[in-house]
């Protein structure tokens, strides 16, 4: 089973938006960390799903963000390379499947 970009994984990994949602129902805002986007699918999918209202923000290490270099190009592609300061985020390709989930779950903004 791949580690972020199957469909049990993403599911699994959207119960965390049900325990936020169960310890606050009056949050705004979320804050996810991408990797391969399992975490952030997931999230994003179940938040909007349930309370659409809520924004779902999608955070990356500048030298491996792999989501906002598959937004730039409309799919996803490889980084040459990845930071290694955060390995659990040291992605050089998003998902196809995090990544079309992601995307069709909200808007993202890319700030330095």
């Amino acid at each position: 089973m791949p580690p972020f970009d199957h469909p049990m994984v993403i599911a699994g990994q959207g119960t965390l938006a049900l325990e936020l949602l169960q310890q606050d129902a009056h949050i705004d805002r979320v804050f996810v960390p991408v990797g391969g986007g399992g975490l952030a699918a997931g999230v994003a999918v179940l938040i909007k799903q349930l309370m659409p209202q809520i924004k779902v923000i999608a955070v990356e290490a500048e030298d491996s963000a792999c989501l906002k270099a598959a937004l730039d190009a409309g799919h996803p592609v490889d980084l040459p390379r990845v930071g290694l300061f955060a390995e659990g985020v040291a992605v050089k390709r998003i998902g196809d499947e995090t990544f079309r989930l992601c995307r069709v779950s909200g808007r993202y903004h890319h700030r330095r």
